[in-house]
């Protein structure tokens, strides 16, 4: 497999050094062949200011010729790999065109709404490329590359639309680039970078401009003026001693030359008596250059260091991230408390966001310093995330750390002690935060404008832009913020909340296929409500509740947020209280959704499976009192500085509760607070949801064949040996689940070529290329009159019409059902005129077209256009045969009576007959008395009594040695054909295992059926079987497919 990364390198190369420097194109482009990207700033801190009057980067686009050019429907993008990135707006020449030797100015800040021309995307100061290309989205006119760049200095052509690159110390926009400086000087280079000082340091500034004379300062001024145009620091001569707190600004300045950058590092000094300082917590120190900080950002240098040998962190030692930010006091009710709550961001030495990793948390820019004050134990925030967590749900990871903050500029001592403090990450859109798709503000068409989004529920911030629901929820945009959300961006979350809404609050809320389920992510609002009820955070569901949306997925909720007022810490609402909801004191408008989502009978035993197989492990009462007890044997020492730095131990601080007077009674009453809780919310489970699930003799693992497993509970106990859920299903289940719905996500291709029989989903196929649509209608057509208008989402008109009367379709779905109650199936298809259906690249059935169809076949006959917009039912009968548990592909290939038809149109659903009664399935057992297991197995059991079904017990059996004898001994991870990658297992042990279960769960999909592995003897996982066999041949021990690839960049395979 080649990465993604290898082919966005090879395309960047190949365009690049064919284009960059040219200023030329070969190839269909019509007058616009003179343009050229002729001057580009990406990074404007004073040069020209837009309509809006914002200092905002910006591309110079040149006319060469001697006519004027229309560039309007041309691309610009900084992304090779979206050439139709951005589109310059038509319906405006004036707006538009370049005069003969003229200029156009575009603002490449995203704000693609505002007056002017504004660019779908922002420039990146650390460098890219930047192309245009002709309105046919293929042709490229011009390109123009650049490395990282300075402030205020633009990149461009001299003369203009010439092939000279060079960097112009005054940026001209609109006008002729001019060469006033020979050059740009390098920045000074110093060898000791900012950090906390106990003894002088000496410092060396260089600089890599021959003949350059570098000034600096220490006493916080800039070593040059702008307004005399001349340095006014002192002259570096020699190497500088550093021995107090200060600032060193350095900047190389040469006649002739435009002047560096200036760069600064600080240098922070701690007392002698604080050199012994040390903690069993990670130390951060934060200084701010003698200003205080408020709710603005204020320059700070931050210095943290992690616990190193012997389980301490030394204020003396090396530091595990120090350099440059920016600090704001944040909180809304925490505002008050004299223990301040801190927004910390770090820059580079610009100023400009950089992504850093502190204390082994993830590389990012947005931090949050959370000083527990009102929360006595400390450890709140804390837990709550990390149980989110390991529930599988993002929340922010989290370090303690003791803070020092200076803000007088002067050494550091104690006085600058600011107590216990956890850093955790800041919510936001990333791969190492909330991982979903980046919107950006040209995304205004779906798939693209689907995500990612995330909202929430909260109180407001002056600048925050909000929208209300149908049903009065007011929610705020919070990434992107509503500021940088185009009009269409913001309409269409708010239209996806609206329908969820329409779906939940409707006769059929309880829909499997179009109720609520079909908008939200089941079981993250499942985990949230879990995890609310169980602290008890009396800011749940009403306030700091935030919801996410991906691209093309469903609405989910979270991350967790601001829990220091839960596990008894409120004295309202009956925070106190071990017993009772929470959610019960709460109106519709503070708790919305959830108790709609109750009344769902599923939704209550879906919630009660979740909360017991939670207390079988993760919330077992022991675990987490256990881990309570961690934290604060870990926070004795650092507690007692704490609470001698902020007295309050024995006070009431809003809004407690229980006031302990000391810290190990607070940690004690929250213990028991907590064991009540557990114990309160187990019975109240059992009796509004559903009953606590049979008890097994053993919860999984590995055991040795022959294990005899027992199974205890009230009324009857109901099994299943393959991971299928012995509960009959219920109606429409049992009439007819709709395996495929109408609106289901799928993937359109109208081929120019042919296609490998691999889309029909016989075997692996990629098809991230093919054109995405979603939501309703859910069919995919084209009308050049009237009549089928209303039942497709996608037109396909343009690529077909006068083109190719074929349309390749594929619709994914996840089979999760128990494939032994299917008993038959319908494929209902509206069609003009013609197709071939396949179910994981086996036919199923075709209409108007005979013979094996190719990539640009036509249909047999016409469908009356009446009998189209009809579904027709086509029996599957043979169903179940062609299911696989999980990932199915329903594919189509629909056909035109000819290219020049008026109108096409394809759109099917596939629905499954169940058998009403799941008991009677073959895999359903009724438990009579020991079970022996001679091979590995999942196991679901459920126990039906006074005509009430419990919750799932669910657990995993290995059978034999399989951890410890199966090794994978081989990796072909590179092969000229990426189809024939295949792992190899070995087993090394002295007796047979049988890989039933065993499963891949990193870098690739695969859960291995029944396979018996002899003593020595190999077997192989392949991606794909027909092109493996094709390239080694049959007969070789093949026990399954995997799906995914390996990365060639390598990965971590599990």
């Amino acid at each position: 497999m080649v990465s993604k990364t290898a082919c966005r390198g090879l395309l960047l190369a190949l365009f690049v050094a064919g284009l960059c420097n040219t200023g030329l194109a070969q190839g269909a482009g019509g007058v616009r062949m003179s343009i050229s990207i002729n001057e580009a700033l990406a990074s404007n801190r004073n040069d020209a200011r837009d309509p809006q009057w914002q200092y905002e980067d910006w591309i110079e686009l040149y006319n060469r010729g001697n006519s004027s050019v229309d560039v309007a429907g041309c691309y610009l993008t900084d992304d090779l790999t979206r050439p139709t990135k951005w589109q310059i707006p038509s319906g405006d020449p004036a707006a538009t065109t370049l005069a003969a030797r003229g200029y156009l100015l575009i603002w490449a800040d995203g704000d693609i709404a505002d007056a002017g021309l504004h660019a779908g995307f922002r420039l990146s100061s650390e460098g890219e490329v930047l192309a245009l290309f002709a309105p046919d989205g293929v042709t490229m006119l011009d390109s123009l590359s650049f490395g990282p760049q300075e402030p205020d200095v633009s990149f461009g052509r001299y003369p203009d639309g010439g092939t000279d690159l060079r960097s112009f110390g005054y940026p001209t926009a609109g006008f002729s680039n001019v060469l006033v400086y020979e050059g740009v000087v390098a920045a000074p280079q110093f060898d000791v970078t900012s950090r906390v000082c106990t003894e002088p340091v000496t410092v060396t500034l260089t600089t890599a401009t021959q003949g350059a004379s570098i000034y600096y300062t220490t006493d916080g001024t800039d070593p040059f003026s702008e307004a005399r145009g001349y340095p006014t620091g002192k002259l570096y001569t020699t190497p500088l001693v550093i021995g107090s707190t200060v600032s060193l600004k350095a900047m190389a300045w040469k006649s002739g030359w435009r002047r560096s950058e200036i760069l600064a590092e600080r240098y922070v000094f701690i007392s002698r008596d604080l050199q012994t300082f040390s903690s069993p917590l990670a130390i951060a120190v934060v200084d701010t250059f003698g200003k205080g900080v408020s709710r603005s950002p204020v320059p700070v240098y931050g210095c943290f260091i992690d616990v190193g040998e012997g389980g301490r962190a030394r204020i003396t030692g090396s530091p595990d991230f120090g350099g440059p930010g920016a600090l704001n006091v944040r909180g809304k009710s925490s505002e008050g408390f004299p223990k301040h709550q801190y927004h910390l961001e770090t820059q580079d030495s610009r100023g400009d966001d950089e992504d850093v990793s502190i204390l082994g948390l993830p590389e990012e820019s947005d931090w949050v310093l959370q000083g527990p004050y009102s929360d006595k134990s400390l450890m709140r925030n804390v837990l709550s995330y990390r149980w989110a967590n390991e529930m599988g749900r993002y929340a922010p990871r989290t370090r303690y750390v003791e803070l020092f903050l200076n803000a007088d500029d002067s050494v550091v001592t104690m006085n600058d002690y600011v107590g216990v403090y956890v850093l955790m990450e800041k919510i936001k859109i990333g791969p190492h935060r909330v991982d979903i798709a980046k919107l950006e503000p040209g995304d205004q068409a779906e798939p693209e404008i689907t995500g990612g989004y995330i909202i929430k529920k909260d109180k407001f911030d002056n600048d925050d832009v909000s929208f209300g629901t149908s049903r009065g929820q007011n929610l705020i945009y919070q990434d992107p913020n509503g500021q940088d959300l185009t009009q269409a961006q913001r309409d269409w979350i708010r239209n996806y909340v609206n329908s969820f809404e329409a779906a939940l609050y409707g006769s059929a809320f309880a829909d499997p296929v179009n109720g609520y389920a079909k908008y939200i992510d089941v079981g993250s609002f499942i985990d949230l409500h879990i995890l609310v009820e169980l602290t008890k955070n009396i800011d749940g569901f009403r306030l700091s509740t935030y919801m996410h949306k991906d691209r093309g997925g469903k609405l989910a909720m979270g991350p967790a947020w601001d829990y220091n007022l839960s596990l008894g810490n409120a004295d309202y609402l009956s925070g106190w209280l071990a017993t009772g909801w929470y959610f019960s004191q709460l109106g519709d408008g503070d708790y919305p959704y959830w108790r709609r989502l109750f009344e769902d009978p599923q939704f209550k035993l879906q919630y009660a499976d979740r909360w017991f197989a939670l207390r079988r492990g993760l919330f077992a009462t022991d675990r987490l009192i256990g881990m309570v007890e961690d934290y604060a044997t870990l926070l004795d020492e650092p507690a007692a500085r704490n609470f001698n730095r902020w007295r309050i131990l024995g006070q009431y601080v809003w809004p407690n509760w229980y006031i302990a007077k000391t810290f190990r009674e607070e940690i004690a009453w929250m213990q028991s607070w907590l064991a009540n809780r557990l114990a309160w919310m187990d019975g109240q489970i059992a009796v509004e949801m559903a009953p606590a699930p049979p008890v097994f003799n053993r919860q999984g693992g590995q055991v040795a064949s022959g294990f005899s497993l027992t199974m205890s509970g009230p009324g009857t106990i109901y099994y299943t040996m393959d991971g299928s859920d012995p509960k009959p299903a219920t109606s429409p289940q049992a009439a007819g689940t709709a395996l495929v719905a109408e609106n289901a996500l799928k993937r359109a291709l109208v081929p120019a070529r042919t296609v490998d029989d691999a889309w029909r989903g016989g075997r692996a196929f990629d098809d991230s290329a093919w054109t995405v649509s979603t939501g309703g209608p859910g069919g995919i057509g084209f009308e050049r009159s009237t009549g089928y208008e209303d039942y497709f989402s996608l037109d396909v008109g343009a690529q077909m019409y006068g083109k190719n009367a074929s349309c390749l379709v594929r619709i994914p779905f996840r089979f999760t059902g128990n494939l032994e109650t299917i008993a038959k199936g319908a494929l209902r298809v509206r069609y003009d005129d013609g197709f071939v259906a396949y179910l994981n690249g086996v036919e199923i059935a075709r209409r108007n077209f005979t013979g094996e169809p190719a990539w640009n076949s036509v249909a047999g006959g016409q469908h009356d256009d009446a009998a189209a917009v009809a579904f027709e039912s086509i029996e599957i009968a043979d169903l179940r045969s062609l299911l696989r548990p999980g990932d199915n592909i329903l594919a189509i290939h629909a056909m035109n009576v000819s290219t020049t038809s008026s109108d096409f149109l394809i759109s099917a659903e596939l629905t499954a007959t169940e058998t009403a009664n799941a008991t009677a399935a073959p895999r359903v057992f009724q438990y009579a008395g020991p079970i022996s297991l001679t091979q590995s197995a999942r196991i679901i059991a459920r126990s039906l009594n006074a005509n009430r079904w419990s919750a799932s017990n669910d657990a995993v059996f290995a059978v034999g040695p399989v951890a410890e004898n199966v090794r994978i001994s081989e990796i072909m991870y590179h092969p000229a054909d990426p189809n024939t990658e295949y792992i190899e297992l070995t087993n090394v042990g002295a007796g047979a295992v049988n890989l039933h279960l065993v499963r891949f769960t990193d870098g690739i999909e695969l859960t291995f059926p029944s396979f018996e592995l002899a003593p020595g003897a190999y077997c192989l996982a392949v991606q794909d079987l027909a092109a493996f066999e094709g390239r080694y041949g049959p007969g070789l021990p093949v026990a399954g497919q995997y799906s995914g690839a390996l990365d060639n960049a390598g990965e971590h395979v599990e």
